[in-house]
């Protein structure tokens, strides 16, 4: 199927791309848009750009507009990055139906387990075979998940970047640690447990050829000993992020070791496991999802744009319980129940001086 004779086109994405346009500003960026997608990129020949948009020469200022808002500039040619993208794509599902063609057709036979749909009862067996391997647990942070509870299938290769739903390019990670992952970069975290694979099953989950390729530049980065890497290969240059371990009783709120350690200095041991149980509860009860629980701990803490009237050098240990209980009764982050409590704790410290 040629791709150069459709592109897919977004109308919520243009349409709030495109807001400040004129009509006449609109031709212009559609024209541009099925140039480059048919010839990949557009010529920075101002005579070429008048005959490919109709443009006349009183609108030329327009046009200019137009390629500096919504195309990149090189030396030669302009470029739509997102049109790139999408054309290969596109010619990578139009190779893969060539393929298919001719092997006799799409497999036909699909069944469907928890963390995607529509996979080869081939994968359902191999998927779980592999989970089954690394005890039921996610391969990045390396916790074990509760009984009952099934890893998600992560794509090694994102899908946004062509990665195929194939054994070879999924691995089990918790929640967590797939959403942290998403598409920011390709870490094949098995390669962690490369020396304790058997044989049999690494010629199942890895690409033929590019094992070897794959774990020696692994080897590279553990010698390594300069900070920064010239290669623009994502196995080399990109650094996994540090390990999130669960707080709370129910689990829910995850921090690197770091995160908690200054959050301790900040705000005293008391005062965070109060903040972890009020952030772990709420989203145990409500539903609440945040991207950054350190953050979402900053933002909560009613100290945050307080300014303590006598500095606390100056406040024994109780002074300073004091002090902060009587924050939160003056802040306007806690319910009215809470602050019953502060006041009652209030009276137990004063009561004990």
């Amino acid at each position: 199927m040629k791709v150069d004779i459709w592109f897919p086109f977004y109308v919520n994405d243009y349409i709030a791309d495109t807001m400040a346009l004129s009509n006449r500003e609109h031709g212009m960026y559609l024209l541009l848009m099925i140039h480059c997608w048919k010839k990949g990129v557009i010529p920075k020949d101002i005579e070429k750009l008048k005959k490919i948009t109709k443009t006349s020469e009183e609108d030329v200022s327009f046009l200019i507009g137009i390629l500096e808002d919504f195309f990149e500039e090189h030396e030669d040619f302009y470029i739509n990055n997102r049109l790139s993208a999408e054309k290969t794509k596109a010619e990578n599902r139009s190779k893969r139906a060539q393929e298919n063609g001719r092997l006799g057709g799409r497999p036909k036979e699909f069944t469907s387990i928890r963390g995607c749909t529509a996979i080869k009862k081939q994968l359902d067996k191999d998927w779980y075979e592999m989970v089954l391997f690394f005890d039921n647990k996610c391969l990045c942070c390396e916790e074990k998940l509760p009984e009952g509870a099934v890893p998600l299938m992560d794509h090694i290769i994102p899908k946004s970047l062509g990665g195929q739903l194939e054994i070879t390019n999924i691995q089990p990670l918790c929640s967590g640690c797939n959403r942290d992952k998403s598409n920011k970069h390709t870490t094949d975290y098995r390669l962690k447990f490369i020396e304790d694979i058997p044989e049999k099953l690494k010629s199942k989950w890895f690409i033929a050829g590019k094992l070897e390729e794959t774990y020696r530049l692994k080897l590279e980065n553990q010698n390594k000993t300069s900070s920064h890497s010239h290669s623009h290969s994502h196995s080399e240059s990109y650094k996994p992020p540090e390990k999130k371990h669960k707080y709370g009783e129910y689990n829910h709120v995850r921090l690197t070791d770091k995160q908690f350690k200054k959050l301790e200095e900040d705000y005293g041991s008391i005062h965070l496991k109060e903040l972890i149980v009020k952030l772990d509860e709420g989203i145990e009860i409500h539903g609440y999802r945040y991207k950054n629980h350190n953050l979402t701990i900053r933002k909560w803490n009613p100290l945050n744009n307080e300014k303590p009237t006598i500095k606390s050098k100056e406040l024994t240990g109780t002074q300073k319980e004091i002090e902060k209980y009587q924050s939160y009764i003056d802040s306007d982050v806690f319910p009215e129940d809470e602050k019953i409590k502060f006041r009652d704790k209030i009276n137990e410290l004063e009561g004990s001086e």
